[in-house]
């Protein structure tokens, strides 16, 4: 048997240098496989305060997903939407029909992309998906998801009584214990990120622009950041409903600052005086108080506003409904003719950034994860925007890609 040659000093440092090659592509597709489709976990946040509590007084809870590559100093966090109570038979109804509003006990400890894996079904799809394909500009960012269980739009700050019929109202300091678990506690922190996108859609679009100040001031800290806001489907007209059948969007207003004591922008507060407040709970009058760079996603055609209002959905072969419709549009378009950065289609639909119309919806050749990652990846102080109006104008709904 021939002695095999002992490797001379060019090939020990070729076989080095092949080793430590395999060595990195193994260690780099191991963290990308894990990033890509991690799941969320759960976190708790009554522990960083007593009173981050839902309604039914279990404990706050997030949903966090760790971003990775270029997505690694980006965060989206999103504050769920998902109605409100307002007073005590809308309180009995939401405990009867949706219960799942008002509790953290449906909120696994690991959640997956399936909506399916979720709290009571609930889809998390849309901005916080990690498909690159359905969510191309923001799929590996850190992804936090607030679960909504305070029943208004996070702002409260009244613990249980009989005043309250037993629930607590505190979302206001859920809001604080977040950024403060993502800030001291979560990891990577919050303090590392270079870009924030805050978020939310229906209740929590009412969340977003009321909170995005208060949530900025309490990222002050973070040196060179980008902080911005999307608010989706977060406008709810002050305009009399349908025949007066139902509570108004300003009842609503009004009973969430009476009853729970909700603090809505400071700024807006500021502005109205404490016994106008109410009107910080509408867009139309708060917006322009924010300071916070703002971006909205609105339907012409709300269905929450319009359902909420009194009318049927679909309402078109409903000749007075169709009046009220049209009526509501217009105002819709006439109270953000002012907003710099905006994206209008004409669909009968509410809510986007939880499902994949945040990636199909279109205007032209424009969708509107686009319209929102142009706006929000800009690099100016305090981006201009755009304004993506839909020029489908035949009925309501002519959009095609609703």
């Amino acid at each position: 048997i021939t002695p095999r040659r002992p490797p001379n000093r060019q090939e020990v440092i070729m076989a080095h240098r092949l080793f430590s090659l395999i060595g990195l592509c193994i260690f780099l597709l191991s963290t990308v496989t894990s990033a890509f489709g991690a799941n969320f976990t759960r976190f708790y946040l009554n522990d960083i305060n007593p009173q981050a509590i839902c309604n039914d007084g279990s404990p706050a809870t997030y949903y966090f997903r760790p971003g990775y590559g270029d997505g690694s100093k980006r965060w989206i966090v999103r504050l769920q939407g998902g109605g409100w109570c307002y007073d005590g038979p809308s309180c009995a109804s939401r405990k009867k029909n949706s219960p799942y509003w008002m509790t953290s006990t449906v909120c696994p400890p690991s959640i997956t992309d399936d909506p399916s894996t979720g709290p009571a079904g609930i889809g998390h799809a849309g901005i916080l998906s990690s498909n690159q394909t359905e969510n191309p500009h923001f799929y590996n960012s850190n992804h936090v998801w607030l679960w909504y269980c305070s029943s208004d739009s996070n702002l409260g700050t009244r613990p249980a009584s009989n005043a309250t019929f037993g629930y607590n109202f505190l979302g206001k300091h859920i809001i604080n214990a977040l950024v403060t678990h993502l800030k001291e506690k979560q990891q990577p922190s919050i303090m590392q990120a270079e870009e924030v996108l805050l978020t939310g859609d229906s209740a929590g679009g009412v969340s977003t622009f009321n909170n995005a100040d208060y949530i900025g001031s309490m990222l002050s800290g973070v040196h060179g950041l980008k902080y911005r806001a999307f608010v989706d489907c977060g406008w709810f007209l002050d305009i009399p409903t349908y025949e007066n059948k139902t509570n108004s969007f300003q009842y609503v207003a009004r009973s969430l600052l009476n009853n729970w004591h909700v603090q809505y922008n400071d700024a807006c507060v500021k502005y109205f005086g404490p016994e106008n407040s109410w009107k910080c709970f509408h867009a139309q009058y708060a917006w322009s108080h924010v300071i916070t760079p703002l971006f909205f996603q609105e339907y012409q055609y709300d269905s929450a506003n319009l359902g909420m209002d009194g009318i049927s959905i679909p309402f078109l072969d409903n000749a007075d409904e169709l009046s009220y419709a049209l009526k509501f549009s217009s105002t819709m378009s006439q109270v953000t003719s002012s907003v710099p950065g905006l994206f209008f289609p004409n669909c009968i639909k509410h809510q986007s950034i939880d499902t994949a119309m945040f990636h199909t919806v279109q205007i032209g050749d424009v969708s509107m994860d686009t319209a929102v990652w142009e706006w929000f990846s800009s690099n100016e102080n305090r981006p201009a925007g755009k304004r993506y109006i839909d020029t489908c104008t035949a009925k309501p709904g002519c959009n095609p890609t609703c």
